[in-house]
């Protein structure tokens, strides 16, 4: 992960122990991947992003917080949310389009990884540049559709003629 990402995911388990723990948990640093955190009685200890978020997130009593403030909502990765696009846009129209996403620098990149992701473990197929779907198989005729008619693509269309 780039640091600008790990900065990012620092930020928001940061602000997610504040917003759940009322200042009683005090994140103090990172150190190899792990957060570092001041507890009540002032030990320090490492734990991994991840395990935080699940434990201010669970609903039953957390062993590592065990003073919380409030529980805090599940929150959807935008890895998740990706996902649940591309599920919904292929349920739809058969396909979906990266283009469709307007995002731009450091996002695009991380959007790109998250595809290739999903890609190499088989949770979507790509048929064509930018063109996704989770249907193994999908018919030419509604790529084509969605690509030249749908999304009005009209260098594409003119290609055709």
């Amino acid at each position: 992960m780039g640091e600008d990402v790990i900065f990012a995911v620092r930020h928001f388990v940061e602000q997610a122990i504040k917003e759940g723990t009322g200042d009683r948990y005090q994140p103090v640093g990172q150190e190899n991947g792990l957060l570092l955190i001041r507890m009540p009685d002032g030990e320090i200890r490492k734990k991994p992003f991840p395990y935080l978020m699940q434990e201010l997130t669970r609903s039953t009593p957390s062993a590592f917080f065990t003073y919380r403030k409030k529980i805090l909502p599940e929150k959807i990765s935008l890895k998740g949310e990706l996902y649940a696009e591309i599920k919904k846009a292929s349920e739809q129209n058969g396909v979906w389009f990266r283009k469709d996403l307007n995002v731009q620098g450091k996002e695009r990149v991380l959007i790109a990884n998250y595809i290739q992701w999903m890609l190499q473990r088989g949770y979507i197929y790509s048929y064509g540049i930018g063109i996704y779907s989770i249907n193994l198989e999908v018919d030419d005729r509604i790529i084509i559709e969605q690509k030249y008619i749908q999304h009005g693509d009209e260098e594409s269309i003119e290609t055709l003629i």
